[in-house]
């Protein structure tokens, strides 16, 4: 069974063919993952029907990082240290 952020790992190599070398929490969409702005808006997308989450575009400030993203959808989700299995 994976772990939330093994999930999200997992989401950005199979779906968005990011290097897993170059994901780590602090790795911007924009900067060291070189999305652009559709792929970003296509990412969060992905995202909220994965998880079931709805992420407000008052709220994309946080969710620029990987780990800002792993981040917002825990405390949307109310996970801690268990794993989330989708």
């Amino acid at each position: 069974m994976k772990t939330f952020d093994e999930q999200i790992n997992s989401f950005l190599v199979d779906k968005f063919l990011v290097n897993e070398a170059d994901i780590s929490d602090d790795a911007r969409f924009l900067v060291e993952l070189e999305f652009d702005l559709e792929e970003i808006v296509q990412f969060i997308r992905e995202v909220q029907t994965k998880f079931q989450v709805n992420i407000p575009l008052y709220d994309i400030k946080h969710v620029l990082t990987i780990g800002g993203m792993k981040k917002y959808i825990k405390q949307k989700l109310e996970i801690h240290n268990y794993d989330y299995n989708n």
